[in-house]
């Protein structure tokens, strides 16, 4: 689900940025606001450009603080949980976004140590100065440290 906001900019970078293929319900909050229909107009234009099979995307608006749309958003969120169900995908869907949950977060751990265990690390800055002079890039740089050459 992706929640946008009319008037915010939100909407053209997201447009900008592709994000508008990933999302499965679209919400656009403020549904009172004057742009509402101005963004809700562009969002479907964007969604008329993907493919017709499957799962078409909804778009739901809603007013967070008056509490409007927001029963029809839950019954769009079950109906595409039953679409997931039937399909055969939500175990599958569930599997994919648990698995990258649990890589960005040993990724987040690996970073954090890496900095701890490079703190102070006389070799580490000797390969930065290296890079700073241009006589090693980043990307080799970076492989030195997850592989170390053999001694």
């Amino acid at each position: 689900m992706l929640v946008l906001v009319p008037g915010s900019g939100d909407s053209v970078q997201a447009l900008k940025a592709g994000v508008m293929e990933i999302p499965d319900v679209l919400v656009v909050n403020k549904a009172e606001h004057p742009l509402t229909d101005v963004l809700v107009r562009e969002l479907r234009g964007t969604l008329s450009l993907a493919p017709a099979d499957g799962w078409q995307v909804p778009i739901v608006r809603t007013d967070a603080i008056a509490g409007t749309g927001v029963e029809e958003l839950e019954r769009v969120l079950e109906a595409h949980r039953l679409a997931l169900e039937q399909a055969g995908t939500l175990a599958e869907r569930r599997r994919r976004n648990l698995r990258n949950e649990v890589i960005e977060l040993a990724g987040a751990r690996l970073r954090r140590r890496l900095r701890e265990r490079l703190a102070g690390d006389q070799s580490f800055e000797r390969l930065l100065d290296e890079v700073v002079a241009r006589r090693l890039d980043p990307a080799s740089a970076a492989a030195s440290l997850i592989d170390p050459p053999a001694a």
